[in-house]
């Protein structure tokens, strides 16, 4: 799985993820099949809709076009989109401020961090394909996860 070659070979990971990067693959990969929707409804509740990617647009030349293009082709709908390593902190520095219902994100990390604001709802969504297994994800979120982040399966699972 793709975490047991994380694990096992970090370096050739990460040289097979730039080449994904790189070579545009990452345009055609799928995405959370109900977000289109999701952010439709968030858009006829007058939601302002933030996109915070930590992909390294300045790295990898056409990662912010490919991004884009992905967005539009799956007709993903948004307000901004903010490109940053270190999503939490960037919120703290300046959205903090700006009435934010809720966060959604993929990484435990992430989510644990917004949790921390204290301001809003922070969501994990489930994502198997960044552990070993479904066990080994339930461990993770079961031991590392900031009591104050929702465990979602879907975005369905979030009320507006």
């Amino acid at each position: 799985t793709d975490y047991e070659f994380r694990k096992d070979d970090n370096v050739l990971y990460n040289k097979t993820k730039h080449k994904y990067r790189a070579d545009g693959l990452k345009l055609y990969a799928p995405i959370n099949n109900y977000a289109s929707t999701f952010i439709k409804e968030l858009r006829k509740n007058d939601y302002f809709i933030i996109l915070l990617t930590a992909r390294p647009y300045h790295k990898i030349y056409r990662i912010y076009n490919d991004t884009l293009k992905c967005l539009k082709n799956n007709d993903i709908e948004y307000d901004a989109i903010i490109w940053e390593q270190n999503k939490s902190e960037y919120v703290l520095q300046h959205l903090v401020n700006n009435n934010i219902v809720f966060s959604v994100d993929d990484d435990i990390k992430n989510a644990n961090n917004f949790a921390s604001v204290g301001k809003f709802t922070s969501y994990l969504i489930k994502n198997a394909l960044l552990y070993k297994d479904e066990c080994d994800m339930e461990e993770k979120i079961n031991i590392t996860l900031d009591d104050r982040v929702k465990v979602i399966t879907s975005l369905q699972e979030i009320e507006i």
